[in-house]
Parts: structure tokens; C-alpha cells; sequence
């Protein structure tokens, strides 16, 4: 795929002596998420949720010290539902998922309400811990009613 503006230009981000093309117009979405993905490559970063997975996240929360300190039933009540999480949302890169992904899964197990409504909390409680790891920005799982 190649990369052109409207005018028939390629935009690169160069640094190092490499380069990362950038799709789109400079200032869409697009062009944005490259530029942001280019620069964490060459400083060796990860940037926000790009690159990990619900998987990897879920993986690094329940070895987290936070997790740790959570009562005995609360950890095994976290771990049943984290496991059913995975099921719909673990290959996908953490910063993928949005609310409308999460009321959908909630709204498919909506029959079981408390199952609904306890895995909107666990998933609410995992992205916060995202945010304080500086994963992610933003959590979707906040305030979904």
C-alpha cells in the first residue's frame, strides 16, 4: 500500500537513518497512530496500548502488586472473570478496545445480569491498572452503566 497524501506526496518519520511511512494527511488519525507507533520503535518504547494485548496486560495485572493485595476471594472472583474476558478480547492490543466493545460484551451475557455487571467491573478495575502502569490513557470500562 502506498502511502500518498492528496497531492501526491509520501510522508516518512525519519530518525536514525531509518524512516516509517505514514499513512494518510498530516493530522488524521491515520497518520497520527504512525507517527506515534514510529517514534516508540526508535526510542524502544511501547506507546499506549499499541502493541500489548488484553492477554499481556491481563497477564501483568494478576502478578501485580495491586492484585496481590486484594482479599483471597476477591483474587479467585478477579481470575474466573478475567479468564472469560480473554475469550473475546485477548489478542486484541489494549488500546483497541472501546466502550462500545465492552457494552457489547456486556450486553451479550446480559441474561446472567450479575455476570454482566461483575465483568464490567473487573474489566474497569484491569484498565485502571493499565492506566497507572502508563499503558493506556483512557479507561473504557468507566462509568458503563
Amino acid at each position: 500500500m502506498k502511502y500518498l497524501d492528496k497531492i501526491g506526496f509520501y510522508h516518512y518519520y525519519r530518525r536514525g537513518g531509518k524512516r516509517w511511512p505514514l499513512k494518510g494527511e498530516p493530522g488524521s488519525r491515520g497518520f497520527l497512530e504512525d507517527w506515534r507507533i514510529a517514534e516508540a520503535e526508535y526510542l524502544g518504547t511501547t506507546p499506549f496500548g499499541v502493541k500489548e494485548s488484553f492477554n499481556e496486560i491481563a497477564d501483568r495485572y494478576l502478578v501485580s502488586p495491586e492484585f496481590n493485595d486484594l482479599g483471597a476471594g476477591t483474587q479467585k472472583n478477579y481470575r474466573v472473570y478475567i479468564k472469560q474476558l480473554r475469550r473475546d478480547f485477548g489478542p486484541s492490543p489494549i488500546g483497541d478496545i472501546k466502550r462500545k466493545h465492552i457494552r457489547a460484551y456486556r450486553d451479550g451475557i446480559a441474561e446472567r445480569k450479575g455476570a454482566a455487571n461483575q465483568s464490567v467491573r473487573v474489566m474497569m478495575a484491569l484498565m485502571a491498572w493499565a492506566i497507572d502502569a502508563d499503558l493506556i490513557e483512557i479507561n473504557p470500562a468507566a462509568n458503563i452503566k
